[in-house]
Formats: structure tokens, sequence, C-alpha cells
């Protein structure tokens, strides 16, 4: 069943071609419908494997985008906000699937170092990041924790890029 599924999954990142944003937005659009529905409906094990399906097809989609040559050639250029928003989808997903809480938490972490990256660096995304309730469920981690104190501390939000400290630099 899962090599079909990624057998589908290739047939859909070809089909799409360089517009590999489209699989992408509506993978997210259905995880976040379905994340309301396993909130409001806990008790429906359909909604929770439905969840799981699209972020599952979502995460396959995102690492072949991550690490592809397409994403260097892609007329998309991705940027950091962009990289943050589906981190924040796999870590409200962490939270609605308890059970899966470290998966998509590792998956959230991954993302948001993407996010990171490529320039998710300005002291008011930063100061976005420490406030973001989303984020929640990581804030425990010791990654994400180390990662809010790479960044020095910040008086006020501006839109200036800040200088990362890295654990040599502590």
């Amino acid at each position: 069943m899962r090599a079909r599924c990624h057998f589908n999954l290739a047939g859909f990142l070809y089909y799409f071609g360089n517009e590999i944003e489209r699989p992408i937005r509506e993978y997210q659009e259905a995880a976040t419908i379905q994340i309301d529905l396993v909130k409001r409906f806990p008790d429906i094990p359909e909604y929770k494997q439905n969840l799981k399906s699209s972020c599952n097809n979502l995460w396959t989609i995102l690492e072949v985008f991550r690490t592809s040559k397409a994403r260097v050639d892609s007329d998309e250029k991705w940027d950091g906000e962009q990289w943050y928003r589906i981190a924040r989808l796999f870590a409200v997903v962490s939270n609605a699937l308890s059970d899966e809480k470290m998966a998509y938490s590792e998956r959230a972490m991954v993302l948001l170092e993407q996010a990171i990256s490529v320039g998710f660096t300005t002291a008011e995304n930063v100061s976005h990041l420490s406030n973001d309730s989303d984020f929640d469920p990581l804030r425990n981690r010791e990654d994400f924790q180390q990662l809010m104190k790479s960044f020095p501390n910040l008086p006020n939000a501006t839109a200036t890029p800040i200088q990362r400290t890295t654990s040599s630099q502590h």
C-alpha cells in the first residue's frame, strides 16, 4: 500500500511539474479542515486517519521539493514565510494526533529550520514565532528551545534580519 501511495504521489508530482505549490497548497488546505474535524469529533478514527494520510502525503511532497533540483530550478522560490506556515501546520497536527506527536513534532522542527535557513530571521519573524501559540506543542522540546536561544533578545520587532548565534558562540 505504501509503495502505491508513493507511486501515486510521484505521478501527481510529475503531472504538476514545476507547479509544485499547487499540490502542497491542496494538502495544506485538506489538513487544516481535517484538524478541525479531529478536534470536533475526536472519537471518529476515520478523521484521524484522513489527517495522517494528508500530512504524510504532504510530507512526502515537501521532502521531494525540499531536497530536489526541482526546487532550485522552480520559478516558485519559497521564502521563509511559506516554510513557516507549513511548520506551524505540522506543530498543530502534533497536538491533534497525540499518539504520533513525536513524529509530527520532528517534521515541524525540520520545516522550521528550513524556514530559518531561507530567511525567516527578521526580529518581527522571530518575535512572531516566540509568541505563536500554534507552536506551543514544541516549546518543551530541547531543539526548539535551542533554536529560540540562538537568536539574541528582541527588544522590538523590526524587518532587519537577525544574526543567529551558533552553539559554539554561546
